[in-house]
């Protein structure tokens, strides 16, 4: 095995000069290890798999994984990879028979009785195919048999839970490296095959003899780039189909384009918590002090969204030149192999049957695309992925770019995250129809409470794909504002799946607060407009005073919540009762202390007044410094609350909560 380590110019070298020339055959001939061709990564992909990305200049090279997938900053990257120990033939019938007489005869061993040896042949993919001088079907099944029988004994193998890949694979003929020119003998060019939809149909209406299961979880196509006729399928026979009784477990049909973008399992901008970028960082702040755990850095968030950037466009780019085929595999049971097999054997002798071995060597190679698949010039294809990529991404940055440094407005959240969320889509095959909010034009729901109809808006990728064939977006924006249009703004299916799935989760703590937040935004763009008389301004003023200091309390009191009775505890978490000294002697366990004295830094009312609500002060608040409510509040407000401890001499400094209180 050799180790390659360097960056990405070296690999450029190693792997475009002497090494891929070496292994493959010059682009004119057309010979059946062309195929091979497609399955060898690109500079880029082996940069990205066996020795990381480098994001920045002078930064140490990651793997993707590492860059893209990560949420917070570490000094170190946990990493998991399969461990294999190759044991010499030799020794295994020993070990095995030392592994059961220590089951057989050892009590704490005893739930591991009567074990069973597992095996699998994954990635052998290049190992078992059709070649020159195995140019049939049959060719490849005997090398197959021949090399198990070698390696297993069949006689010991339960051969009904034995389950053997039959794949087809149809690959364009030529295929260039990123330093080599495109070829002008016949005017060949590097081109991408694609699945087309309406012949998938037709396939699975034939086997299932015109009564095919519908799209669900045992049949899915997966929508390709949110194109429409252009998809991958995986079918799973039902249990009690004569299908799965013949031997028959499950087919699946894709293109080889997929190892574009899938560098060890991951994908350009597929990290779940990039819709961080979009919302304003004070109401993260927020959102993360009302639900706890654990915080993410935005920092390494915006790391892994320069990564995936970075790493999608070096796949385009080095990929100009080279072809992608199709591909179909059906997992089969051993007897239906073993019959298959047989089939083609006595097929060889018969006249009239299939045709022969000579008649099939020419097969390998087709001079034309099948009907049932796209052909898309290879320059084409990766053009539209760029440009549908960028689409997305300048979108999202020009959005946020027309923020203000200190505030993020919803409205530009909900932008933000739906250009984030079609962005996640560009690359690769999906089932879209279970992002609702990309899927869905209209829902409706009937409230069980009062009969009220609750209406959500999405993109309608549901209707323009089958329209237009291309999951374009339905007229849903102001475009000149850059957001959604007035009347569906506050029903669009966008709100923030990072608030929705990491922190709404854990009670209502952050619903609430959200909620707060979400008035203030309203309140605060009520109060700019033009034309509003000043009694409703004084009643806009009055309205944002009293939810500040709702949220006010609701912190004093979640900072000091276990200090409160059980009783009183759900209702003054809400926050709704105005503090007194009579409603804190009355919730607080143990009753409430007032302090004074020369020690004490406030000495007049006036002076505790202007340290919790005025911060222009040049006076540093450092017992909470991290967190804070939204930027939509007129300040943020930090600080500490005094309460007493249980020993009635002493008071005890707890530091919690958004804003301090003392008493």
């Amino acid at each position: 095995m050799t180790s390659v380590r360097g960056n990405h110019n070296g690999l450029d070298e190693v792997f475009n000069d002497p090494a891929f020339p070496s292994v493959l055959p010059l682009p004119g001939l057309l010979t059946a290890e062309r195929v091979s061709r497609q399955h060898m990564p690109t500079p880029d992909q082996w940069q990205a798999t066996f020795c990381g990305v480098q994001t920045r200049p002078g930064e140490q090279l990651a793997f993707p994984e590492h860059v893209e997938g990560r949420l917070t900053e570490t000094k170190s990257y946990q990493v998991q990879q399969s461990i294999g120990y190759h044991l010499r033939p030799e020794y295994l019938e020993q070990i095995w028979a030392d592994i059961l007489d220590k089951v057989n005869n050892t009590a704490e061993l005893q739930e591991f009785r009567e074990p069973q040896l597992f095996f699998l042949a994954k990635g052998t993919k290049l190992q078992f195919k059709t070649s020159p001088s195995r140019p049939t079907l049959l060719d490849a099944m005997e090398n197959f048999v021949t090399f198990l029988e070698r390696v297993v004994d069949l006689n010991l193998v339960q051969t009904d839970r034995l389950y053997v890949d039959i794949g087809k694979e149809i690959c364009p003929h030529i295929s260039l490296l990123p330093s080599q020119q495109h070829p002008s003998i016949g005017g060949d060019e590097a081109q991408v095959y694609m699945w087309r939809r309406c012949c998938l149909e037709k396939c699975m209406n034939w086997v299932y003899d015109g009564k095919p299961p519908g799209n669900g979880k045992g049949q899915q196509y997966f929508e390709q780039n949110m194109l429409h006729q252009a998809c991958s399928l995986t079918s799973v026979t039902p249990k009690t189909s004569l299908l799965r009784q013949g031997g028959l477990i499950y087919s699946q049909f894709y293109g080889s384009v997929k190892e574009l973008s899938d560098a060890t399992k991951c994908f350009p901008f597929a990290n779940d918590g990039l819709e961080e970028l979009a919302l304003d960082p004070l109401i993260l702040k927020g959102a993360r002090q009302a639900a706890g755990g654990h915080r993410r850095d935005s920092k390494i968030v915006e790391k892994a969204y320069l990564a995936s950037k970075k790493r999608a466009d070096l796949a385009i780019r080095d990929s100009m030149g080279k072809s992608f085929g199709i591909r179909e595999e059906h997992r089969i049971r051993w007897d239906l192999f073993c019959a298959l097999q047989r089939r083609l054997e006595a097929a060889e002798d018969e006249e009239d049957g299939i045709e022969s071995r000579e008649g099939q060597r020419s097969s390998t190679s087709m001079l034309r695309p099948p009907t049932y698949a796209w052909a898309i010039n290879t320059a084409v294809y990766l053009n539209f992925l760029w440009r549908s990529a960028d689409k997305f991404a300048t979108g999202f940055e020009v959005v946020r770019a027309t923020c203000r440094g200190d505030l993020i407005t919803w409205e530009q959240t909900k932008m933000m995250a739906m250009f984030l969320r079609c962005l996640r889509f560009v690359f690769g095959g999906h089932l879209l129809r279970r992002e609702s909010a990309l899927w869905w034009s209209r829902r409706e729901r009937t409230i069980e409470e009062g009969g009220r109809v609750k209406i959500w808006y999405g993109l309608g990728l549901c209707n323009t794909m089958k329209r237009y064939g291309y999951g374009w977006m339905e007229p849903r924006f102001d475009w000149r504002r850059l957001q959604f249009q007035a009347e569906v703004t506050d029903h669009a299916m966008f709100g923030n799946d990072v608030l929705k799935g990491q922190y709404l989760r854990r009670g209502g703590q952050v619903s609430a607060f959200f909620d707060l937040a979400r008035r203030l935004e309203l309140a605060l763009t009520w109060l700019g407009r033009e034309g509003l008389d000043e009694r409703r301004r004084q009643r806009l003023i009055s309205w944002i005073g009293h939810m500040c200091l709702e949220q006010f309390r609701k912190d004093v009191l979640g900072s000091v919540r276990q200090e409160v009775s059980v009783l009183k505890r759900e209702e003054a978490l809400q926050g709704k009762v105005g503090f007194s000294f009579e409603y804190l002697e009355e919730i607080m366990s143990e009753g409430v202390h007032l302090v004074s004295g020369n020690r004490s830094d406030y000495k007049e009312v006036h002076d505790l007044g202007r340290y919790l609500f005025e911060f222009d002060d040049g006076r540093s608040r450092t017992p909470l410094e991290g967190q804070a409510v939204p930027q939509a509040f007129p300040t943020s407000l930090r600080g500490s609350i005094i309460t007493p401890s249980r020993r009635t001499s002493d008071t005890q400094v707890i530091q919690g909560g958004t804003v301090p209180f003392v008493v």
